[in-house]
């Protein structure tokens, strides 16, 4: 389940039935009314005195059945548990859950999901709608004659149902919609990947959304990634995905309700802000904050002992160093900056610092806006 419940009343969860079948169902037997008829061919058989072809012949045909008839009990003793995924969401006002999408795929590439200021969005792929079985003599012709190849073909038939080009979407609880751009552009290519993934991200007011696919390598380490694809969104409508990146991200995010991510070296964090890239911290420990002009605070250059420096970027990619040797900050809906610098909790009104505790570990808000109010509450 992803929620954003308490802002909004409104959460999307998924489904899923599980069911454990015998990989023999998967097969599909054309044969199976001769198969289970047929009787071994006798040699002393008044027909086959004067033509020992037919005998062959007839022989053939039952040893291709029997071949048949053994494979398919050997596979009737192999479990396969098959999960149906089904996505729906919640939305208190209405008093019911809607269905959004069934034949989810979510065991390879997950459904993902995302939420930002009071907005939700969902993407995924689903499975594809060719029949559930692998024909018989598809399989026999692929195997090489043992039953763990043909184990193997039957499980691969069934992973591959994948539909891996065409990725849907869904925001707000909207209707599904299919994405108008090349899932090429959206999933990495397998090759040497060991497993792939596509994250999502939604921002802005919930106008814009964002996608990143990228891969890890057989040591569940990152490999690579596309090129960041966003797209506008209109009364839930998604527009055609622009690309905005091309040095293939490590990893995107969201800050204060603006993209984040970060170069393909991992050690440059970007913002996107007002289709600007604003390199906002270098490599490090980075932690960001948010005025309600929509400028961002980020404590970068980040040292263990003695603190960060705090750094306030406007929109138009602007920056203005603010205080040294910030430990962890809060900004406050009045533009004030409560913030930890040693073991002295300080408040910052834009012009000078004063002290409102000493020997403090940490600090927390549990409403930024009333902090001041009731400075005490908040000191450990």
């Amino acid at each position: 389940m992803y929620s954003s419940f308490e802002d909004t009343g409104t959460f999307y969860y998924i489904e899923y039935v599980r069911e454990t079948k015998q990989l023999d169902e998967y097969v599909e037997n054309t044969y199976a009314v001769l198969d289970a008829e047929i009787e071994e061919p006798d040699y002393d058989d008044i027909k086959y005195k004067n033509d020992y072809e037919l005998y062959e012949l007839n022989y053939e045909v039952y040893e291709e059945a029997q071949e048949r008839i053994d494979l398919l009990e050997d596979l009737s003793e192999i479990e396969y548990v098959d999960s149906q995924y089904s996505l729906y969401y919640y939305d208190a006002s209405a008093g019911e859950a809607a269905l959004i999408s069934e034949q989810l795929e979510n065991d390879k590439i997950p459904c993902e999901l995302a939420y930002s200021n009071h907005h939700l969005a969902a993407a995924y792929f689903k499975r594809d709608s060719r029949p559930e079985k692998i024909n018989i003599d598809t399989l026999l012709t692929g195997y090489d004659g043992s039953y763990e190849h043909a184990e193997q073909l039957v499980r691969n038939y069934i992973n591959n149902s994948i539909k891996l080009d065409v990725c849907y979407c869904t925001v707000d609880g909207s209707e599904e919609q299919v994405l108008s751009e090349s899932p090429g552009s959206l999933i990495m290519e397998r090759n040497d990947m060991q497993s792939v993934y596509l994250q999502i991200e939604i921002y802005n007011n919930g106008q814009n959304i964002a996608f990143l696919g990228g891969g890890y390598n057989e040591n569940a380490e990152w490999a690579a990634s596309t090129d960041i694809l966003a797209a506008d969104i209109k009364n839930k409508k998604i527009g055609a995905l622009q690309k905005i990146t091309s040095s293939g991200p490590a990893h995107m995010g969201t800050a204060g309700d603006h993209l984040l991510y970060y170069s393909n070296s991992g050690e440059e964090i970007y913002l996107y802000m007002g289709g600007r890239h604003i390199l906002a911290a270098e490599a490090g420990y980075s932690t960001f904050n948010w005025y309600k002009d929509g400028s961002a605070l980020v404590l970068t250059d980040y040292d263990y002992t003695y603190g960060g420096t705090l750094v306030k970027i406007s929109e138009s990619g602007e920056k203005e160093r603010i205080l040294e040797e910030v430990k962890s900050f809060e900004a406050l809906d009045d533009g004030k900056i409560v913030y930890l610098s040693g073991e002295k909790l300080k408040v910052f009104d834009g012009k000078e610092s004063r002290i409102v505790a000493y020997d403090v570990d940490n600090f927390w808000c549990l409403a930024q806006s009333y902090l001041l109010k009731e400075e005490r509450r908040y000191i450990c």
